[in-house]
Formats: structure tokens, sequence, C-alpha cells
């Protein structure tokens, strides 16, 4: 009997390489651990985490050229990656990249956009966000099953309400162009920090109003609209549920309000049809030897795509 082909993927946001941190911003405080450690301590662990949790495709968000290319060097040969800088479409800014094994995946193609009225236009800030926000698409075929997929990544506004919300809708509504455009139906994954909880708008709409109670029905073969499911929520390898925390944005010090903001999204149709099937999903720890390797917990799931 063939053992299934587990497909590893994550999100994580690697915050960005504030070098005006110095190096001595990690102190011991009655055993709590406070403080952003400079990126050129980071890296190391942060791809390590990577290579350690054996992950084949990461979507990363806050990641400049510079940390890029030392994921690059990090990780090794056998990884590639797509992106672009959000503040000119090449290498100014923040990128969200994604991160594959070329070993597991290979690059089918690619393109970026931008959250906003005029998508197409790099650069280009949405609404009332604070700052430009830039989309990653990769597609790819699975060189142990052959099955191909779309994986969108992407980072949500911090402070533009509206924007989240409309972000939402674009990202719906091309993923449903998507989907309608292709036969067989395409997989289309969304992963991203968005910056708002289970509770906003901007993740109901993408979800479902009542969107477990949706994505749960026995009646969901019949929804032709597609919405993203959770893969939080469509876990079928686990006994309990999400492995290790419920939040995935803890800052870098004990006293800050933790909140789960960081999503792996899949769309529902593949999986009503167990095109995808979620065999588990975690969210593993980001303080390691004292030290905040990142302002958020790296989310991972264990995926079988047909």
């Amino acid at each position: 009997m063939n053992e299934p082909k587990i497909f590893r993927v994550a999100t994580f946001n690697i915050r960005f390489d504030n070098n005006e941190v110095p190096a001595t911003s990690v102190n011991k405080v009655s055993s709590n651990v406070t403080g952003e450690t400079p990126w050129q301590v980071r890296r190391v662990k942060v791809a390590d985490t990577i290579l350690f949790h054996r992950i084949d495709l990461v979507g990363i968000q806050e990641a400049l050229y510079n940390q890029i290319k030392d994921l690059e060097l990090l990780l090794g040969s056998n990884w590639g990656w797509v992106g672009v800088g959000r503040n000119d479409g090449k290498k100014s800014g923040e990128f969200v990249p994604i991160f594959y094994n070329k070993n597991r995946l290979k690059l089918l193609d690619s393109k970026h956009f931008w959250l906003s009225e005029n998508p197409d236009i790099p650069g280009s800030i949405g609404w009332d966000a604070a700052l430009t926000r830039v989309v990653t698409q990769a597609r790819f075929q699975d060189l142990l099953t052959n099955s191909s997929f779309v994986w969108i990544n992407t980072h949500f506004d911090h402070l533009g309400i509206k924007a989240r919300l409309e972000s939402s809708k674009l990202l719906l509504n091309h993923a449903r162009k998507l989907a309608s455009s292709s036969s067989p139906t395409v997989k289309v994954f969304l992963s991203g920090d968005f910056n708002c909880e289970e509770s906003s708008e901007a993740y109901k709409l993408l979800t479902g109003v009542n969107h477990q109670d949706i994505i749960k029905s026995n009646d969901q073969k019949s929804i032709t609209t597609m919405i993203f499911a959770d893969t939080r929520y469509e876990i079928n390898g686990l006994k309990g549920g999400s492995f290790g925390f419920s939040n995935t944005f803890t800052g870098f010090s004990e006293g800050t309000k933790q909140e789960r903001i960081d999503f792996i999204l899949v769309d529902n149709i593949s999986i009503s049809t167990r095109a995808v099937e979620v065999i588990s999903h975690g969210v593993v720890s980001n303080l390691y030897d004292e030290m905040y390797i990142s302002d958020h917990r790296p989310v991972i799931s264990d995926l079988l795509i047909r």
C-alpha cells in the first residue's frame, strides 16, 4: 500500500529587518524575555524552523530583500522563491514571498498584484490603508502526485479596517475567477497575516459569516460560490484539534496582547470534493533560548492534495 504523500505548508511573518534594533535588546528580567533581537541573530533560527519542521512551502510576510537573500543562502540550493518588493514591484520595500522546496514542487507560473483599487499598479495604496500591500500568487505542480494548485500569499494592512474588508473582497473575487476559468477546477490556497481575528468582517467575508457551519455542512457540494475554509477547522488527522498555541501574534514580550491573525485557507470546493484533505494544523513556538525569533508564531498544516 502506498503511503499518503503528505504536503507540509506554513505561513510565517518573520518580522522585517529593523536594523535600528541594538544587539543588546534581549534582556532577562525575572525569567521573562522582552525586546526585539536583530535579524542577523534571528535569521538562522528562522531558517532552521523551516528546515526542522520539513516544510515544503511557506508563505512569508515582512521580508526585505536582504532577508530573502539570507534565507536563500541558509535554506540551500534545494529551495526557490518568488516575490517582489511592495513599493515598486522590484526590490524596494517588504516582500510577501513564497518559498518552496524544489525537490517537491515545480513552479509553473507566478504573478503579483496590489491590494488597492488599482491592483496592477506597483506601490498603490488602497482605501484607508496606511501602507501599500502586495500579493504573491504562484501556480505549482506537485512532483510526487502530479497535482497542481495555486498558492496566494499576502499581508493585510494593520490600520485600515475598510482596506482589510476590501482586500478580502478583491482576493475572493480573484480566487473565484481562477476557479471558473480552469477545468478541472483549480485548487486555491490563501496564506497570510490578515492583521485581524476571526471576529472581523474581513475574515468572515473570506470564510462565510457562519464559516464553520457552512464548511461543515452536508450540503457543501451544492455550494457553487467559492469561499475559503480555514485549515484549523478542517483537521482529519488529529484527535484534539489544532496542535500547539491558539494565538499567532505574540509581540516581543509576554505582556503583549496575543491574537490569532495568521491563517492558511483553502477553497471550500477542494475540501468538499476531497481534492484537498487537511491532516493536521498547528501553531508552533517562536521563543527559543530566551529569544523571540519573530513577533509571530509559525502556522503549519499537513495536507493531502489529490
